[in-house]
Protein backbone atom coordinates (compact mmCIF):
# COMPACT_ATOMS: atom_id res chain seq x y z
CA UNK A 1 0.00 0.00 0.00
CA UNK A 2 1.23 3.73 -0.80
CA UNK A 3 1.15 6.20 1.63
CA UNK A 4 0.87 9.95 1.33
CA UNK A 5 2.75 12.62 2.81
CA UNK A 6 2.35 15.83 2.63
CA UNK A 7 5.60 18.62 3.02
CA UNK A 8 4.85 22.29 4.57
CA UNK A 9 5.34 24.39 6.99
CA UNK A 10 2.74 25.07 10.04
CA UNK A 11 1.14 28.46 10.04
CA UNK A 12 -0.58 29.54 12.87
CA UNK A 13 -3.31 31.02 11.06
CA UNK A 14 -3.98 27.43 9.36
CA UNK A 15 -5.18 24.17 10.68
CA UNK A 16 -2.08 21.50 10.60
CA UNK A 17 -4.76 19.00 8.79
CA UNK A 18 -6.59 21.90 6.69
CA UNK A 19 -7.18 21.56 2.94
CA UNK A 20 -5.19 25.05 2.52
CA UNK A 21 -1.51 25.51 3.53
CA UNK A 22 1.56 27.80 2.69
CA UNK A 23 3.14 27.13 -0.69
CA UNK A 24 6.14 25.68 0.20
CA UNK A 25 8.23 28.70 -1.82
CA UNK A 26 6.44 32.43 -1.45
CA UNK A 27 4.06 31.18 1.48
CA UNK A 28 0.95 32.20 -0.65
CA UNK A 29 -1.78 30.32 0.30
CA UNK A 30 -3.02 27.34 -1.71
CA UNK A 31 -4.92 24.24 -2.15
CA UNK A 32 -2.59 23.18 -4.77
CA UNK A 33 -0.28 19.98 -4.40
CA UNK A 34 2.11 18.75 -6.62
CA UNK A 35 3.65 15.27 -6.73
CA UNK A 36 7.42 16.04 -5.89
CA UNK A 37 8.80 12.52 -5.75
CA UNK A 38 7.16 9.07 -5.90
CA UNK A 39 8.71 5.85 -4.74
CA UNK A 40 7.37 2.16 -4.16
CA UNK A 41 6.43 2.50 -0.39
CA UNK A 42 5.25 6.45 -0.77
CA UNK A 43 4.51 9.48 -2.55
CA UNK A 44 5.55 12.91 -1.38
CA UNK A 45 3.61 15.57 -1.97
CA UNK A 46 4.32 19.65 -1.60
CA UNK A 47 1.86 22.61 -1.16
CA UNK A 48 2.58 24.69 -4.39
CA UNK A 49 0.95 27.81 -5.77
CA UNK A 50 0.25 27.78 -9.48
CA UNK A 51 2.52 30.52 -9.72
CA UNK A 52 5.12 28.90 -8.39
CA UNK A 53 4.53 26.29 -10.44
CA UNK A 54 4.84 28.29 -13.82
CA UNK A 55 7.79 28.78 -12.53
CA UNK A 56 9.31 25.23 -12.27
CA UNK A 57 10.67 26.19 -8.82
CA UNK A 58 9.79 22.44 -8.03
CA UNK A 59 13.21 22.00 -9.99
CA UNK A 60 15.29 23.90 -7.66
CA UNK A 61 17.71 22.72 -5.09
CA UNK A 62 16.24 24.20 -2.60
CA UNK A 63 12.75 22.06 -2.72
CA UNK A 64 15.04 19.06 -3.25
CA UNK A 65 16.92 20.34 0.00
CA UNK A 66 13.63 20.43 1.77
CA UNK A 67 11.94 17.42 0.42
CA UNK A 68 15.55 15.41 1.71
CA UNK A 69 15.60 16.86 5.28
CA UNK A 70 11.82 15.96 5.26
CA UNK A 71 12.77 12.45 4.85
CA UNK A 72 15.56 12.53 7.72
CA UNK A 73 13.11 13.48 9.68
CA UNK A 74 10.64 10.40 9.44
Amino acid sequence: MVENKYIFFVNDNLPENGWFQNCIHCNNITSKIFLIENNDMTRYYIYLCNTCKKREIYKSQQIKNLVNEYKKTE
